[in-house]
């Protein structure tokens, strides 16, 4: 089985888990993203249709939040523990 076809398989079961059309705290799915390589991944829609060419891997963590057609990226801001002290 393919990477996109594991990842649309494991949305599919846990849709069928919760039973409702979406995922607690996440809600409903609309896509997927396959990381091929750290400067490359593509997203999918949930029918494995590739909708988007990304330059850099999909991490966790990373946020995107569209408010009106518009696209924000909320970023984690790591500060070093010497840093902190100061």
């Amino acid at each position: 089985m393919s990477y996109v076809g594991q990842a649309l398989q494991g949305v599919r079961q846990k849709l069928a888990r919760w039973e409702s059309g979406q995922l607690p705290a996440y809600g409903r799915p609309v896509a997927v993203a396959v990381n091929y390589t750290p400067e490359r991944a593509v997203r999918f829609d949930l029918d494995g249709n590739a909708i988007r060419v990304l330059d850099r891997a999909h991490r966790i963590g990373d946020v995107q939040l569209f408010l009106g057609g518009g696209r924000a990226w909320l970023r984690e801001k790591r500060v070093r523990a010497e840093d902190a002290q100061s």
